[in-house]
């Protein structure tokens, strides 16, 4: 093994939380394309239909990568983790533990997140969408669970992202990543674009 492949594995478990690191990877930017790309798989499994034909890193951050729609236009992905930092901490140390999300716990730190990332400025558009990718590896979020707490709940407003998916680490015998999609309120109602996965 060469030296840069042994630097690279080295460093890979430097970041290593110890925790919900599914996707953790030591090159951000390969790690968020690799995520937009986990979710665009997902929804063609599931909608039969592909609106994204090409993704790449965005050059400038924020967003952290741009996707080339079927139509010619471009949509923006924000890409950012839901897990729990205290229970990280504790499993750096050694210790196995997790975390037990509250459905109030789960909404509001969903809502914190959503809320930070619309006050960013996005670079390199115009965009017809700005996509919110969630990602997370919690144990004890699953798929199933979160459907029932998030349903009927709309999160925002928001001025600038124009959809929100939660991707879900893999579940046992399904080919493909789960996903939900948020409900969204406020300022888009009214002109809300067609969802990627419509």
């Amino acid at each position: 093994m060469h030296e840069d492949e042994l630097n690279y594995l080295r460093e890979a478990f430097r970041k290593s939380k110890n925790y919900a690191s599914l996707w953790d990877w030591p090159d951000k930017r390969i790690k968020e394309r690799g995520i937009v790309c986990d979710l665009l798989e997902s929804i063609l499994r599931v909608s039969g239909r592909r609106e994204i034909k090409k993704v790449h890193s965005s050059e400038v951050d924020p967003p952290d990568c741009i996707g080339t729609a079927v139509n010619g236009g471009f949509v923006a992905f924000e890409v950012t983790e839901l897990v729990d930092q205290k229970t990280v901490e504790l499993n750096k140390t050694g210790k196995s533990v997790f975390k037990q999300w509250s459905p109030d716990e789960l909404t509001t730190k969903l809502q914190e997140k959503i809320a930070t990332k619309d006050l960013k400025e996005f670079h390199g558009g115009p965009f017809s969408k700005v996509v919110l990718v969630i990602h997370t590896d919690e144990p004890l979020l699953s798929h199933a669970d979160c459907e029932k707490i998030l349903r009927g709940k709309k999160f925002g407003p928001c001025k600038k992202i124009t959809d929100i998916y939660i991707i879900f680490s893999d579940v046992l015998g399904r080919e493909f990543y789960p996903f939900i999609q948020l409900d969204m309120m406020g300022l888009f109602d009214a002109k809300q674009p067609a969802s990627l996965a419509a």
